[in-house]
């Protein structure tokens, strides 16, 4: 092989080199960075999955707690729901009261009419007038209805037989519309007669859970006590006070007619 052709090969050759190593080089950077945006794109792909695993722990939580609102939603929805059942079984239940008490009332004012003391048998009551029982037990008995004018040396009694009473007259109330008068209710309540005022709103009646009478809105309200005594049938005419414990001016009790049956043993005992 001459010089000039050994050249020329070698020339090739070398050619061949730094095209190799050329293009070695090019693949070499595209390698690069096609890792560089692997790289890039590794990490983004991590931010996004921290940052998922973030809003799935947020949404876990928010699950919890939407349950658990959930839970605390329906028991109050189930405890209003029963306490709505309850409150209807109440107002049905005062509501049958409320008749009950009215057709009661009504049969007591039919079977006791109002009475005129004073009245003999088939003498006209247009002019004659009530006059006040005497309120010791004693004079009931008797039915001796004096003039109250009378002077009397004895001291005024401060109860009276409940059982021989028809109709009272409350006076003196703080609360003004508890004045007025109560007619003998039809049948007795808790042992003992009660009394209830015109307007059915008021009454006057022994409770037996505090041994004592007391004026009030039955079922509502009480409005004024009498201190504890012995004999529950003994109505106080004294001795009441606030049942609220205010300075409302207490009532007291006379006593306006006396029933049917002590008037006639009065008759009788006046006739022998």
């Amino acid at each position: 092989m001459n010089t000039a052709t050994r050249d020329t090969e070698g020339r090739r050759e070398i050619e061949a080199a730094k095209q190799r190593l050329a293009n070695a080089k090019l693949h070499v950077s595209f390698v690069s960075t096609t890792l560089e945006t692997a790289k890039v794109a590794a990490e983004n792909a991590r931010v996004t999955a921290i940052s998922a695993k973030e809003q799935r722990i947020a949404i876990t939580v928010a699950l919890d707690k939407a349950r658990k609102i959930e839970a605390s939603t329906m028991e109050n929805f189930v405890s209003a729901k029963k306490n709505r059942e309850d409150i209807q079984s109440q107002l049905q239940s005062s509501n049958k009261e409320v008749e009950d008490a009215q057709k009661f009332l009504a049969e007591a004012e039919k079977r006791w009419e109002v009475i005129d003391v004073d009245a003999e048998e088939g003498e006209s009551t247009q002019n004659s007038k009530k006059r006040k029982v005497s309120l010791s037990p004693e004079s009931n008995n008797n039915n001796v209805l004096g003039n109250t004018s009378q002077p009397s040396n004895s001291q005024s009694p401060t109860t009276v037989d409940s059982s021989n009473i028809a109709e009272i007259e409350v006076i003196g109330a703080g609360e003004l519309a508890v004045n007025g008068t109560y007619k003998l209710y039809g049948s007795p309540l808790n042992g003992c007669p009660c009394f209830v005022k015109e307007c059915r709103k008021y009454m006057v009646y022994y409770v037996a859970e505090s041994e004592s009478w007391a004026i009030a809105i039955p079922g509502v309200k009480v409005l004024y006590c009498a201190r504890k005594q012995n004999n529950k049938e003994m109505l106080p005419l004294a001795s009441w006070y606030s049942a609220d414990g205010s300075a409302s001016s207490a009532p007291k009790i006379l006593v306006r007619q006396v029933s049917n049956a002590t008037q006639s043993s009065s008759a009788v005992a006046s006739k022998g």
